[in-house]
């Protein structure tokens, strides 16, 4: 798969390669499979919150922090629910080299308008909500929920895989202590670097694996933050864009890219 593009370094050296190795592949879908099982449970008992399940995770994942992974899952499934039980469409948008994802939230009260919700005019009640604060309104697309479900844990478990191999990646490479010199920070953390067009913007990233947005710096460019391996999607808002959200569709995968550049805004 093509990487996203990355601004031009140096060779790193020898030690700070990163590879996705059979046993990530492997470890990946055990840890889909688990997180499927946990979906597919009425998410009221909150099977995704226990310390039972949690610990699970963590030995398929050999102690790879999954608790940000959990969260969007735990959201997933609420959403998914809700979509069954009053017969909705869920809202997906396509990631090249990923697949089409859910936006998440739909189970929030700011989605719904009527309750029960009204399902001639929930996409319209959902397009209103998200185009300016989530995703531009072309590129949305309503899914039946076992379509949305099925590219959520396809995208799921690729994310997985760079997760898995991001924090061996890490384990090899942390000293131990943060350093201004080194990408390398505490918890499994990679200072990540982006740089775009515009200056002034504030900048949001979320996993690629279902569209939920968290601040990650500002001002642009370059911004630098903290994110934990997996392939990331970046927006931005505010400067030139004002309050409409700027998406850059094109996924960085995080790592071995450790300055990804957005070309969408």
């Amino acid at each position: 798969m093509p990487s996203a593009p990355e601004l031009p370094t140096p060779d790193p050296p020898s030690t700070l390669k990163f590879q996705i190795e059979g046993l990530h592949k492997e470890q990946a879908k055990k840890l889909t499979s688990l997180f499927g099982y946990a979906v597919s449970e009425r998410p009221e008992r909150g099977l995704l919150r226990t310390d039972h399940f949690m610990s699970e995770l963590r030995e398929v994942a050999k102690d790879a922090p999954l608790r940000d992974v959990a969260g969007v899952a735990e959201q997933f499934s609420h959403d998914l629910d809700f979509a069954k039980d009053y017969g909705l469409p869920i809202p997906t948008v396509d990631i090249p080299d990923v697949g089409r994802i859910p936006i998440l939230g739909i189970s929030e009260r700011v989605f719904w308008g009527d309750f029960p919700p009204n399902p001639q005019r929930w996409e319209r009640r959902v397009l209103s909500r998200s185009t300016r604060r989530v995703w531009p309104e072309e590129n949305i697309r309503f899914e039946a929920p076992a379509v949305a479900q099925d590219g959520f844990f396809g995208a799921l478990n690729q994310f997985l895989e760079y997760r898995l191999a991001g924090y061996a990646f890490w384990k090899k490479n942390y000293s131990g202590n943060d350093t201004p010199s080194s990408p390398f920070v505490k918890n499994g953390g990679l200072l990540v670097t982006l740089s775009c067009e515009h200056h002034h913007l504030r900048v949001s990233a979320s996993m690629a694996v279902a569209v939920e947005w968290h601040q990650f710096g500002h001002p642009t460019s370059p911004v630098t933050g903290i994110l934990q391996p997996g392939l990331w999607l970046f927006a931005a808002d505010g400067g030139i864009f004002g309050s409409s959200k700027v998406v850059d569709r094109t996924p960085a995968r995080i790592p071995p890219v450790l300055k990804p550049c957005a070309t969408a805004f």
